[in-house]
């Protein structure tokens, strides 16, 4: 029985795994992904996807013992992998090495990607016969075996890690990003980045889509923040809506806004301010505590630090 998978329609999309997979000899493999490509249009599917296709990875599959352990050893490696939240490298029966990344999504899980199919290393002789002897228990040949492993693709541990890292942020992106041609575009522009230059691509490639990656989600918290109560407008507030830790959100918040958080937090304060007073029904204490501040005073001081004029002036000048 087919494992689930992540069928892929959209061309962007396809056109960039496939490039991918050229690029660095990695195949790749999207699980769990199902149920949201049916409710994302971003992600719609057909019958076209993405499997565990390598031809040794496909010859090893073809009996049914062997298929069994395939299947066992993938699910164990998926598991291990969500429970504990991190990148996790798996190494299957027949030998071929693969590394499983959880993709997850403000602290949900949303799916895997798997990405590998190769050998860290070229097998040792000794290491071959063991593999060989262990597929032929299972029902396989030895001599297609064999020559299965040697023509089986070899990549580094580095060159697997970067290129995960590379999908794996681009999962992310593909998942948050807020329109359809957005990320079709960023699509399109790493693919013909990976046909240019593999090495330098990677490293700006994850550089680049990380900082996009980035934009989203304080973008999405920021538009959380302008409708929140003011009691919700704090750090903590932002950080799980983003899902970060409250010092990576600062950090990331001011990277992209070119401010820290708490400017932000008084100049929305201020902002909104500065809406009520067009209400002639509400007076500056009133104002004050609708905007979050304990007392007027301190109402007074912060809005003179942003505007050069104490409330009850600004009122007067602008709405009188």
């Amino acid at each position: 029985m087919p494992q689930r998978i992540f069928p892929v329609r959209n061309i962007a999309l396809k056109d960039f795994l496939r490039t991918f997979e050229e690029t660095t000899g990695l195949t790749v493999c999207l699980y769990d992904f199902e149920e949201r490509a049916k409710a994302s249009r971003a992600l719609s599917v057909d019958s076209s996807s993405f499997l565990h296709k390598s031809p040794y990875c496909a010859f090893v599959k073809s009996t049914k013992p062997s298929y069994a352990i395939c299947f066992k050893t993938d699910q164990e490696g998926l598991g291990a992998a969500v429970r504990s939240g991190r990148v996790f490298i798996k190494r299957c029966h027949a030998g071929l090495d693969e590394i499983v990344l959880p993709v997850v999504s403000r602290g949900k899980y949303l799916g895997c990607i798997l990405a590998g199919q190769v050998f860290f290393s070229v097998p040792s002789a000794a290491r071959k016969r063991r593999i060989i002897a262990h597929l032929k228990t299972l029902g396989l040949d030895g001599n297609k075996a064999s020559s299965f492993i040697e023509n089986a693709r070899v990549v580094s541990k580095k060159g697997l890690a970067n290129a995960s890292n590379l999908l794996k942020l681009l999962a992310h992106f593909i998942i948050e990003a807020e329109s359809k041609e957005e990320w079709e575009k960023e699509l399109n522009s790493l693919r013909t980045g990976m046909k240019s230059g593999r090495g330098k691509f990677l490293a700006a490639g994850v550089a680049n889509l990380k900082n996009a990656r980035m934009k989203n989600i304080v973008d999405a918290s920021v538009k959380e923040l302008e409708t929140a109560p003011p009691e919700k407008v704090t750090l903590g507030f932002a950080a799980k809506s983003a899902g970060l830790s409250k010092y990576y959100y600062t950090r990331v918040f001011k990277a992209q806004k070119g401010m820290s958080f708490r400017d932000y937090q008084n100049t929305l304060k201020i902002k909104r301010a500065g809406a009520l007073m067009k209400d002639p029904g509400l007076n500056l204490s009133e104002i004050a505590y609708r905007c979050g501040y304990r007392d007027l005073s301190s109402f007074s001081r912060a809005f003179f630090r942003k505007t050069g004029s104490y409330p009850g002036v600004y009122r007067k000048v602008n709405f009188s």
